[in-house]
This record gives structure tokens, sequence and C-alpha cells, in this order.
């Protein structure tokens, strides 16, 4: 059958690769016509001095071609620096920015359906005109469905990963509410500030490319996010370190408050136009070199001298992103602020891996240790012989807590246990305490919670309970013990006594000296009833 099977899908891998060939090479009804290119104007730009330019500007020249389509668009990224566009001559746009609140993107400049065959002129500072000549910043002219198209080829990366990384940090936040209230708090912790991390990290992502900016036109509120993300980002990724380490907290609690006042100030400046955005962001990748170089150093001392394994993978990511830190700051300082985030988002996703694999391991840890007390709990509160809870587990659960009204006790105590145990021997006093628990089990069990107190005594435990009930529950109890004497030698007998609470506020010790003292009354009374007959 197997054999067949391999045939079967070989033949089936054989047809369908053949209806492929096929349908290569059958004509289409229609061809789509491809997007006319993007002119890429680094090396089309012509530098002439004229009498446009102010004072440390540049004067930069393109020749339109005469067959070029009418709906034409120049976009050109200016880092925030002021700029002007002519065409023939003729001023058509102007741009700036005193105090850089409008967002660094890539400005859209649509051109006049006769701009075929004349001269387009841009005035800029001289450093960002070189960086046009080179490369560095982008400059492009053609249509405006292929120059969009441009730019969200350029910006795929960065938009695809922050969407995932978004995706991703939104799972693992859920993720850390998911957990049950006997979970430990430190994973808990560990893994919402590990979700606000990548959430963060994805919104700075995305936010950072220009698709976002392109498409909604609110480049201020974006550029906004992008800095506001890239602030907190690495105040959650300490707090997250906080958690793992056992060293260093202090130093890593400092800088946390120091992320914090630097969102403040930050904030300020911009509402109050004191330092703009990007004249403070020295300041945020100072404080990050610092903090790598803070868990690198607290990282690699545990790791050493305590063996603590669980951060190893993340000193490893670390190291991971310092080095594409320092090579995307290096970028960034260039001038290449359009490579600066790839360098960063590829050392940064690399990082995250490394974080998420040390939470899952630090959960995992958790959960192991968590079994084993679970283990050891059930061995240390459970009767070997009965399997019900024992005296241990009583105390713990049950005997200083309150009552509510309504719950009700019964103390149950086995007869002639003694007796028998000196007259037939121990294993046949075993014996009945097993089959007691076990008729005890099958009437309480799945309506209260039973306990072995030691010897031949047992407690239940019931919630909302009336006199009525616990008098029909004592009479099922005593029609399985008849139903169970049928097959022993020696009969099973319970004396029983119970209480009520009446109302909220007594102990359920008190409540079980009640039903104890109930428990003695009716022993006593069948003594005396024995003893009659």
């Amino acid at each position: 059958m197997r054999r067949k099977k391999w045939i079967l899908a070989v033949l089936a891998a054989a047809v369908m690769a053949a209806a492929v060939a096929k349908a290569w090479f059958i004509e289409p009804i229609a061809r789509i016509e491809p997007l006319k290119e993007v002119t890429d104007l680094s090396e089309e730009w012509i530098v002439k001095s004229g009498s446009l330019p102010s004072e440390g500007e540049m004067e930069y020249h393109y020749r339109i071609p005469k067959d070029d389509p009418k709906d034409l668009v120049f976009a050109v990224e200016n880092c925030g620096e002021p700029f002007r566009v002519y065409l023939d001559g003729e001023p058509i746009f102007q741009y700036n920015d005193k105090y850089r609140e409008k967002g660094l993107m890539l400005q859209w400049i649509p051109l006049s359906a006769d701009a075929g065959g004349k001269e387009l002129t841009l005035c800029i500072g001289e450093e960002v005109g070189e960086g046009l000549l080179a490369g560095k910043y982008a400059s492009w002219i053609g249509p405006q469905d292929a120059v969009f198209l441009k730019v969200v080829e350029e910006n795929l990366y960065m938009a695809f990963l922050g969407c995932f990384t978004i995706i991703l940090g939104i799972a693992v936040t859920v993720m850390s509410f998911a957990f049950t209230g006997r979970s430990p708090v430190t994973v808990k912790k560990s893994f919402r500030y590990l979700g606000i991390f990548i959430f963060l990290t994805g919104v700075w992502e995305i936010t950072d490319s220009s698709i976002l900016q392109i498409v909604t036109g609110k480049t201020a509120v974006i550029t906004l996010f992008s800095f506001f993300s890239f602030m907190m980002m690495p105040c959650f990724f300490v707090c997250f370190m906080k958690t793992m380490m056992t060293e260093g907290k202090k130093a890593l609690s400092i800088l946390e408050f120091l992320y914090l006042a630097n969102a403040v100030f930050t904030s300020g400046s911009y509402l109050f136009r004191i330092f703009n955005l990007y004249e403070t962001l020295s300041l945020q990748h100072i404080l990050i070199v610092v903090s790598v170089i803070t868990v690198l150093f607290y990282g690699i001392r545990e790791v050493r001298q305590k063996e603590n394994r669980k951060i190893r993978k993340t000193i490893i990511g670390l190291g991971f992103l310092a080095l594409s830190g320092m090579i995307s700051l290096g970028v960034f300082y260039t001038g290449f602020f359009r490579l600066y985030p790839v360098f960063y988002s590829t050392g940064l996703f690399i990082f995250i891996g490394c974080l998420a694999s040390t939470a899952v391991d630090e959960l995992y840890y958790h959960l192991e240790a968590s079994a084993s007390t679970k283990v050891y709990r059930s061995l240390a509160y459970t009767d070997v012989m009965t399997r019900m809870n024992n005296r241990s587990a009583f105390i713990e659960e049950q005997e200083r807590r309150e009552v509510k009204t309504g719950e009700g006790c019964i103390v149950m105590d086995i007869n002639n246990l003694k007796q028998i145990n000196d007259q037939y021997g121990h294993l046949e006093g075993d014996s009945l305490i097993r089959d007691a628990a076990e008729c005890i089990r099958q009437v309480f069990e799945g309506i209260g919670i039973c306990y072995r107190m030691g010897g031949d005594e047992f407690v239940v435990i019931l919630e909302n309970t009336t006199e009525e009930d616990l008098k029909k529950n004592i009479q099922n109890l005593e029609r399985q013990l008849e139903y169970k004497n049928r097959d022993r030698k020696f009969p099973i007998v319970i004396a029983s006594g119970y209480e009520i609470a009446g109302e909220e506020g007594s102990l359920m010790r008190d409540l079980l000296d009640g039903a104890d003292a109930g428990m003695y009354r009716k022993k006593q009374a069948m003594k005396e009833k024995h003893q009659k007959i």
C-alpha cells in the first residue's frame, strides 16, 4: 500500500509539472503594461551656480525629458533642511521647518502637466545636497503611482518586520495576563515587560519607515510616535532584565529612572520648543549604550560566578544588538538615514529572539518547579491509606479561617477500631479504615471536602447546606455502610455529629468543636443502646 502511495504521489507531481509547463506557453488575452521607471536623480543632478540659492545653499538642476508622462512627482528626502523647488525658474514649492516639528519624510511634490522639457531646480543646503549626489538621501522623479511603489519597495522590509513584531508583542503581553494565579510573579512580570518591549519595537520600526507618513500624511504625529516608542523601548528592556538578573538591580533601576526622565525632558522640549526632537536624540543613544554595557557587565559576571544559565542567551543576543547598534549609529551619524534602521532592526530581531527564548526557558523552569511543588504538596497533604486529605491539609486550609453562613461540618469516628486492632491485628484494622473511607468518599466527595484527621476520625466540610441536607447525607452514609458490611467479617459502625454556621465571623475551629461534641454524644448513645441489648 505504501509503495502504491509513493507511485501515485510521483505521478501527481509529474502531471502537475506538465500542466504548469503548458500554461506557461499559453499567450495571455491581455497584457498588463508595466509602470514606467522612476528616475533616481542622484546620478542626474547637475550642480550650477546661479542667483537662486541663498547663503549656504547649492543649486541642483535636472532637465525633465519631453516625453515624460503628465502625472509626474518629484520626491526628495531633505532631512528637515529648508529647500525650494523651481520649474524653469518659477517657484513651485518651498519647505521650511525651523523647529523641525513636521517630521522627517520624503517630500512629495506634484509637477504640472506641462513639466516635460522644463528644467527642475532644487536649492538646498550644501551638506544635504552632497548627500543627494552620493545617494545617501532619496531624490526621485517619475509617475505618481511608480514613485509610490518605489517608496513601498524601499520600506517594505521595515513595514513587514514592524507588523510582525507588533503582533508578536501583543501575543506575548496577552500571554502574561493569561498565566494562572499560581504562576510566579517574576514570570508574569518578565513576559509582560518583554511583550511591551517587543510591541514598542514594532511600533518604532513601522513608524520609522516612510509608508505610514505617505499614506496618512500625518508626518508630525507619525514621527512623534516613532520617537516616543524609541524612547520607551529600552526602558521596558531594562525592566525585563531586572526580573531575570540577581545582580545590578540598583544600577538597572537608576537607568529605568533616567529613561523616564529623558522621556519627560524630550516631550517638554518639544512642547515648549526648547530643543527639537533630533537635538535630544543623542541623550537617548548615550543611555542605550550605557544600558548595553551595564547589562553585559553584570550578565557576564552572573554567568561566570553564579552560572546563571537563564541569561546566557540574553547576553549572546545583546552582543548581536550591540554590534548592529554600533554599525547603525555609525551609519546614522555619517548621514545614511535610510540604512541605519535596517542594521539596527536586524540586530534587534535577533535580540528579541534570544529574549523570547530566555523567557520561555524561565517559564519552563518555573512550571517544572511548580509541578514538583504540587507533587510534594500532594504527598504532604494526602493520607496514603485512604487517599483523602490529611490533618495537615485541614490545618493549612480550614482550621483558622472564618466560616460562611450555611457552612457545615461533619465529624465521624469509627467505633471499636482499637478492639479489632488488638484482637485481630492491624491489617484487619487498616482494612476497616479503608472501607469506611471509601463509603465516606462515595457519599460526600462530590458535595464536600473530606479529611482523615488521624486514626479512626474523619471530617467533612460542606458549603451552603442545611440541617435537613446533613441528616439526609448521614442517612445515605449509613445505607452505604450497610451495603459494604454485607461482604465484611466485622461490620463498620460510624458515629457522627454535625454543626452548621449560623452567621459569619466564627472560626472553623469553633464549628469543628461543635460537630465533635455532637459526635461524642452520638457515640455515647450508641454505646448505651448496645449495653441495653
